[in-house]
């Protein structure tokens, strides 16, 4: 047995694998969440800072790789 502290929630656990990370499902998807929402928000930033560019390949470089972020 392994003894962590879980990265989402804080909490002290015991895992069976030396490379937990989370305490359980929930913790797991909630912190898949909100990595998916941080890396959505990031992109729509770049994006709005970059349009007003001129370069229209990077543009819609950073289109498609937002649109990406928001369906996953």
């Amino acid at each position: 047995m392994y003894r962590f502290k879980c990265d989402h929630c804080g909490r002290e656990f015991d895992a069976a694998r030396p490379d937990a990370e989370v305490c359980g499902a929930t913790c797991r998807q909630l912190r898949h969440r909100q990595r998916r929402e941080a890396q959505r928000r990031e992109a729509l930033d770049l994006l709005a800072r970059m349009a007003s560019t001129t370069d229209e390949v990077a543009l819609a470089s950073l289109r498609r790789q937002a649109e990406r972020l928001t369906r996953e």
